[in-house]
């Protein structure tokens, strides 16, 4: 179920809309299990090594508090390290409108699709989830200037390089345990259970895909028992004069 953190910072409008690009398969697995696969944080630090990172900033901050050997320093530096395996992460662009930079960053071959949800949905679609779901838009910082909070570890986790602002990115974290101790997935990911009907106000066939997916799409939404509508992207449609 969803929780609040106060590392966790929303913005105030629950009818924002996020968009959640993805592959045919992604979307397909997300349909079918009623289940948001997230990966574990290591694996995004794997492909941008800044990611959970606490900056030089914060380190330096770190090595020169009062009392704070060099040894007690580099156990909390590695503590925040290590955090980037206790949590899992899926991560969503809000915005008005759907953007045709996030098309060309994570769909590849031009078949891609996206989901289209708001704030308030994507809050309510964890009500029946049995482990604690934090949410939190990311803040975009200068790591060698900008120091963060060290005191709980998830803040690296809602911090990325100014150089990715224009994903204004929100991001779903789940800790790798639920409140018993029992793991939820595995060193690559776990699937975080959802009510799709309350995530999903719609889904969109990229404006490059070929007419063919959204056909596909459409009859496997149908299929499954679902009613939210299949549009194709308008993004390249001709002017009308």
């Amino acid at each position: 179920m969803y929780a609040e953190h106060p590392v966790c910072k929303l913005p105030s409008d629950s009818k924002l809309k996020v968009w959640r690009y993805v592959d045919l398969g992604k979307l397909l697995d997300l349909l079918d299990s009623k289940a948001l696969f997230s990966p574990l944080m290591s694996v995004l630090a794997g492909a941008d090594p800044y990611e959970g990172f606490l900056g030089q900033a914060t380190i330096g901050e770190i090595r020169k508090l009062p009392n704070m050997s060099e040894e007690d320093a580099s156990k909390l530096i590695r503590v925040h390290e290590q955090a980037k395996r206790l949590f899992y992460v899926s991560c969503w662009h809000m915005n008005e409108q759907e953007s045709a930079a996030m098309w060309s960053l994570y769909i590849r071959g031009g078949e891609g699709l996206a989901i289209q949800t708001t704030l308030g949905r994507l809050i309510a679609s964890f009500a029946d989830t049995n482990v604690a779901v934090f949410i939190g838009a990311v803040e975009y910082i200068d790591h060698q200037t900008m120091p963060i909070s060290w005191v709980n570890v998830m803040s690296p986790i809602l911090r990325k390089r100014a150089s990715f602002e224009h994903e204004h990115e929100l991001r779903v974290i789940v800790s790798r345990s639920d409140s018993a101790g029992n793991p939820i997935g595995d060193e690559w990911g776990a699937r975080v259970a959802i009510r799709v009907e309350d995530l999903v106000e719609r889904i969109v066939v990229a404006p490059t895909a070929p007419g063919w997916l959204g056909d596909l799409v459409e009859r496997i939404v149908r299929r499954l028992g679902y009613h939210f509508p299949v549009e194709r992207s308008p993004l390249l449609d001709r002017p009308v004069y």
